[in-house]
């Protein structure tokens, strides 16, 4: 007895359905299989459709107004399509500002560097040097400050250095007598290796 109810339940859902004509072929013959004997289906499937006809008579049978509708799409169209070119300015002319400013910025430069002269870095390694060039190994505990004191005694210039083993290559100036400068910095506890450079 409760199968029998469940399946009419199920039935009992399939109402709308058949009433709105949505049901496929295979389900249609069942529910009208089970309509035929079932009173109570039948009674439903009358009122459902009952109702559909009061429904439809109620409805009023217009037409749209599309004019409308095709007056709203161009509108639309037109707010659409006028922010996209402002958004596009938008995004451009910081680009432009920033392409502004690094040609002004190129062409001071080029004003503000006197004739002749050329940036150099303080690591320049292909450095044609004029005086005497010495290689300096200082022992690694040797302060900064205790370097620079030998360079300013000496009137050296460092050419390049530290490399990776420690080497600094300085320049002593035009005037400066070789054999003292050398015997100068052999006699200093922080110098721990040095040599004339061959060139």
């Amino acid at each position: 007895m409760k199968a029998a109810a469940r399946g009419h339940e199920e039935y009992q859902l399939l109402v709308p359905w058949f009433v709105n004509g949505t049901l496929d072929a295979s389900e249609m013959d069942r529910f009208s299989a089970h309509m035929a004997a079932c009173a109570s289906c039948r009674q439903q499937v009358e009122s459902e459709l009952a109702f559909a006809r009061q429904y439809v008579e109620l409805l009023p049978l217009r037409q749209p107004d599309t004019s409308r509708m095709e007056a709203g799409l161009e509108d639309l169209m037109a707010r659409i399509e006028a922010p996209a070119a402002t958004v596009r300015w938008q995004k451009c002319w910081p680009l432009a500002m920033a392409a502004s400013l690094l040609a002004i910025s190129l062409l001071s430069l080029i004003w503000l560097i006197p004739d002749g002269q050329v940036y150099r870095t303080l690591t320049r390694t292909s450095e044609v040097a004029s005086g005497t060039v010495l290689q300096v190994v200082f022992e690694p505990q040797t302060p900064e400050r205790e370097v620079r004191r030998l360079l300013i005694d000496t009137g050296a210039t460092i050419i390049s250095g530290p490399s990776a083993q420690g080497v600094y290559r300085i320049e002593l100036p035009a005037d400066a007598n070789e054999k003292v400068v050398i015997a100068y910095l052999k006699a200093q506890p922080a110098t721990l290796m040095l040599e004339r450079e061959i060139r």
